[in-house]
């Protein structure tokens, strides 16, 4: 389609356009959640079920709550880890 119609590949699908649009809503809830508080970061190197290494780095709002709010900020596959 790129060859016949200029900026085709360009276009997002309507799967995408979800995606983007639902992740900009979650971040905005969460950014709202922590402003004025104190974080935890957590970052940890660990398998996930099919036994690839995987880094995570997480986050947590440190506030006196009956049940505690931990957030994925990043992930990264590994080659290897070490511990």
């Amino acid at each position: 389609m790129n060859e016949f119609v200029e900026g085709a590949g360009d276009l997002p699908t309507v799967k995408t356009l979800r995606e983007k649009i639902a992740a900009e809503e979650r971040f905005s809830t969460v950014k709202a959640d922590m402003a004025g508080k104190f974080v935890t970061v957590l970052a940890n190197e660990t398998t996930d079920k099919r036994g690839k290494c995987v880094f995570v780095v997480l986050f947590s709002l440190i506030e006196p709550a009956e049940t505690e709010k931990i957030f994925l900020a990043s992930f990264h596959f590994l080659e290897t880890a070490n511990c």
